[in-house]
């Protein structure tokens, strides 16, 4: 079944890509995983990594890495152009290993190919692929796609992709139990998704981030994160008046999630851009970067934009962790340079920071 896609997510052919499940402990972080599937494709595989696209999915004390050659991967593709401008590429077993259920096992077949995931102690055992022949049933292709491998799978489910939707910082997928009649909502963060999960190389990656930034700001998005953050700004005057009051702050939080809902689909105001210069601009642009990966508890009082790629901001947060943890996030972004933190104070529950970006412009 093919999913309601808006084209920003491309699924590549799952028969194109080896697949291999590794032991990885919880305690091991996105970046000690990646390193570990890098190892492991330098010792086992016969290509040398820079000529693989490959990627991997996490699920409890295991890694799904898959991997195909880069050259082989173009060779069958339809429309290589799409494989560069999409905003996502990875096969489909990767969104299915994370998304189905693990009390049992689990068939999909997404366009010509079936995958199979066989779980134990709900972990995932192994993950098969098969091509099935269009001359036959879709019941006789299983059947002979379940003697030629041998799975042996238990009792399982079989299941559909059926939506992929992408928002501003998620990426939503629905997937279908059909022997349960059950759909299943799977959220992703695209940041680390798209780090960890895209098969395409860096520039290929940040040429695609840049063209989805491009894009969200070319359909209305300039104006409806202005007026976004022109409202975010009174109301953390409001805040910082009741000094910190962080169970005020979380109730005015959900006050300000559907107002700012309803602004961001206000397209039909894009005419109203052509009244800003450019470079009246260049704040909100800058903004719209760094409040992506901004945590629910952490909010700015103020932003200054010293040239049109350097940014101040100065903020509040819960606490020092949530600080140190939106730090990170953007410094992962290829579009920020550095990102310089420093605690003005912290107390009574409420860290005071001040942000220096700089930024790849």
């Amino acid at each position: 079944m093919n999913p309601d896609s808006d084209n920003s997510f491309l699924f590549l052919p799952d028969d194109a890509f080896f697949v291999k499940i590794l032991d990885a402990s919880k305690e091991l972080n996105d970046a000690d995983c990646k390193s570990l599937a890098e190892a492991f494709l330098e010792s086992a595989s016969p290509l040398s990594v820079e000529y693989l696209s490959w990627g991997f999915v996490r699920k409890s004390s295991k890694i799904v890495l898959y991997a195909a050659s880069t050259d082989r991967l173009l060779k069958i593709l339809p429309e290589q152009d799409i494989y560069k401008t999409a905003n996502f590429a990875c096969p489909a077993l990767s969104i299915l290993a994370l998304g189905v259920g693990t009390e049992r096992d689990a068939i999909a077949k997404f366009n010509q190919n079936f995958v199979a995931i066989k779980f134990e102690n709900a972990e995932i055992k192994s993950l098969s692929i098969f091509t099935s022949d269009p001359s036959k049933s879709d019941d006789d292709n299983l059947t002979e796609f379940l003697n030629a491998e041998k799975i042996a799978l238990g009792a399982y489910d079989i299941y559909d992709i059926v939506s992929v939707k992408e928002t501003f910082s998620k990426l939503r997928f629905e997937i279908k139990n059909n022997t349960k009649n059950e759909v299943i909502q799977l959220k992703l963060p695209l940041l680390s998704f798209r780090k960890n999960s895209d098969v395409r190389t860096q520039d290929i990656l940040k040429s695609a981030a840049k063209r989805r930034l491009n894009g969200l700001l070319a359909n209305g998005g300039i104006f409806a994160i202005l007026l976004f953050f022109l409202f975010l700004l009174v109301w953390q005057s409001k805040v910082f008046l009741d000094k910190f009051n962080v169970s005020k702050l979380e109730e005015e939080l959900l006050t300000l999630s559907p107002a700012s809902q309803k602004i961001l689909e206000m397209n039909e105001q894009l005419n109203y851009l052509n009244s800003f210069s450019k470079e009246a601009l260049f704040n909100v642009r800058l903004l719209a970067i760094v409040n992506q990966y901004r945590p629910k508890d952490v909010v700015f009082s103020k932003s200054l934009a010293n040239t049109s790629n350097a940014l101040d901001i100065e903020g509040v947060a819960q606490s020092i962790d949530s600080v140190n943890v939106y730090q990170e996030a953007l410094l992962a972004d290829p579009f920020i340079a550095d990102a310089e933190m420093n605690i003005l104070n912290s107390k009574s529950g409420a860290t005071r920071f001040r942000l220096k970006l700089k930024f790849n412009f």
